[in-house]
């Protein structure tokens, strides 16, 4: 662009010697045809310029196109990592929780079979499984935040479905809860057998921590889409000294949840 600048200049520049000469131009004459020269060297540089310019622009456009598409991209990467991690913790607290109530079946499984124990053992394990129903309806209102976020990717943990966070912990810690309840009343292990036995415990505990499980795990597996570039950014490739590189795929810091989650085989 700063040679057609210059080159403009010295057309005009011989424009006006030739025009300050003495004496007209005649068509035929050296200064006649000097004159017309620079007439179109002056418009072609005109024209040059603004073909210049306008390429300069188009180009700084979609320079700026790409930083705003690698920017959304970043966001976009950081956001689902965070939610990885919450779902990393949710899935790691509701296995401890559920691996806690197991523990205390199997202990009350064991008083029961061997017909021993008086009403203190009985008192110990009931308030242990106490503070698993916490556990479990602290999770059940802190699912208020994550369950339209993970709803969004996975649309069958939405609010209202029976498979959505809310719903599966309410589940669980009603049963404990009742559970709980019944024995500070009546201070009667009947409650206590039932909560052994095989199919009560599933319906009320192990099946809606399941499907907690599967339905964080389907997320956790489902990747992100990052931004697409749409027919007038697909052809420009910014410079990369300029444009912040993208990170890669999203990888959580945490080990994946199939490493995490491999206690899922064994739930009752």
């Amino acid at each position: 662009m700063l040679a057609l600048i210059a080159v403009g200049l010295l057309a005009v520049i011989c424009m006006g010697i030739a025009v300050a000469a003495p004496g007209g131009a005649v068509p035929g004459t050296f200064r006649y045809e000097l004159m017309q020269t620079c007439l179109q060297v002056i418009g072609i540089a005109v024209l040059g310029a603004c073909v210049s310019l306008a390429v300069f622009r188009l180009q700084q456009y979609h320079l700026e196109q790409s930083k705003r598409i690698w920017r959304d991209r970043d966001l976009e990467i950081d956001r689902r990592t965070r939610l990885d991690d919450r779902i990393h913790a949710f899935l790691q607290e509701t296995i401890d929780a559920y691996h806690g109530v197991k523990r205390i079946r199997r202990e009350l499984e064991s008083l029961s079979t061997r017909g021993h124990g008086d009403g203190s053992d009985y008192t110990r394990l009931m308030l242990r499984l106490s503070d698993r129903q916490l556990d479990f309806e602290s999770l059940m209102w802190r699912s208020r935040e994550l369950e339209p976020r993970v709803a969004d990717i996975d649309p069958r943990l939405a609010a209202g479905s029976e498979s959505s966070l809310q719903m599966c912990y309410k589940l669980v810690e009603s049963y404990l809860n009742d559970l709980v309840d019944d024995y500070q009343k009546n201070r009667e292990p009947a409650k206590v057998r039932e909560f052994i036995k095989t199919a009560p415990f599933k319906a009320g505990v192990s099946t809606p921590v399941r499907t907690v499980i599967e339905g964080l795990e389907r997320v956790l597996l489902t990747a992100g889409s990052p931004p697409e570039w749409t027919d007038d950014q697909a052809a420009p490739r910014a410079d990369p000294a300029q444009v912040e590189q993208p990170r890669g795929p999203v990888h959580s810091k945490e080990a994946g949840p199939s490493s995490r989650i491999s206690s899922m085989s064994r739930l009752a």
